[in-house]
């Protein structure tokens, strides 16, 4: 299925959200980067991909494969065709990662895809 890397991404108020966090006013936690770029679904899509569990160090064919979707995802630019079982992986990998805000948003996105599959 085709999807538009460039759909933004908003919290639950519809508000968009950026790509960033930078260090808390008090030292601790982290903070939404209001000067970095938007967050789209390419940018999740992308560290979806490339996400490695803490405390886990996956075979080295598992990272291969991680690093070869958030490849083909860069290289999509603005749109990527996905295959079911790449759309399955990240949705499980989107849901290990964000909050539920940014899960729910993406997984509506991923299922109002662009269009259907491209012809081989």
């Amino acid at each position: 299925m085709l999807y538009d890397l460039t759909k933004p991404i908003t919290d639950i108020q519809g508000k968009p959200l950026h790509a960033d966090q930078k260090p808390g006013p008090d030292g601790k936690g982290f903070v939404e980067d209001t000067d970095s770029a938007p967050l789209t679904l390419g940018i999740v899509l992308i560290r979806a991909a490339l996400y490695v569990e803490g405390g886990t160090n996956p075979p080295a064919e598992e990272k291969f494969h991680q690093a070869e979707l958030a490849d083909k995802i860069v290289r999509g630019g603005e749109s990527v065709d996905l295959t079911t079982e790449e759309m399955g992986r990240l949705r499980t990998a989107v849901g290990r990662m964000y909050m539920p805000t940014i899960l729910f948003r993406v997984w509506r996105l991923l299922d109002a895809h662009v269009g259907t599959e491209r012809p081989n």
